[in-house]
């Protein structure tokens, strides 16, 4: 889904430079994650896969379970003990399972693997070409929507790198590789 691209004046006022806001906390998953992970399932049912098996304390398990529900397929998404009640909730609300195994991402993404097979998608927060190349939807839309303009900066936060790459990836392919960028984390 596209999604809008504004101006912030109290943003913008601050820097003293026009600073718009791409505003992917509207896709109907809640996150930017869903451009990458609905691309990597999408590719999956591609190859034939028929489930999803996913490993994520909250965004990414979400996309998950939304771009699978979707696309009519199973998701299960393991996910550490640590994570809210609430974020578990909104996972199953789109009709994926949920195990809560260990005490950190690492140990609910090592289960999650024990649990593929060859007709199962692994569907990784944030690794992985299909993913990044999802996300690199985000720089597509916002060279269309500021009609070829080039920015003067692209800023994002950092978790995984998953965006970042992703960010790359579409600079790259819009030929605007000068454009420098910031990491907050």
């Amino acid at each position: 889904m596209t999604t809008p691209l504004v101006q912030s004046p109290k943003i913008s006022a601050a820097c003293e430079h026009d600073v718009l806001l791409k505003l992917d906390n509207l896709q109907p998953a809640g996150s930017f994650k869903i451009r990458g992970i609905g691309n990597l399932v999408q590719q999956g049912i591609k190859q034939g896969k028929t489930r999803a098996v996913s490993s994520s304390g909250g965004n990414a398990g979400l996309a998950a379970a939304y771009a699978c529900a979707r696309s009519s397929i199973p998701c299960h998404v393991f996910v550490p003990n640590s994570t809210p009640k609430f974020a578990a909730d909104n996972i199953k609300e789109h009709a994926a399972g949920v195990t809560y195994f260990g005490e950190n991402w690492n140990a609910a993404d090592t289960e999650a693997r024990r649990h593929l097979s060859e007709d199962a998608i692994y569907i990784h927060p944030f690794d992985g070409q299909d993913i990044w190349n999802g996300h690199a939807t985000i720089i597509d839309e916002v060279k269309e929507q500021m009609k070829g303009a080039k920015p003067g900066l692209v800023v994002c936060s950092v978790g995984g790198g998953g965006l970042l790459a992703g960010l790359i990836l579409g600079l790259q392919r819009n030929n605007w590789d000068d454009v420098p960028g910031t990491i907050v984390q």
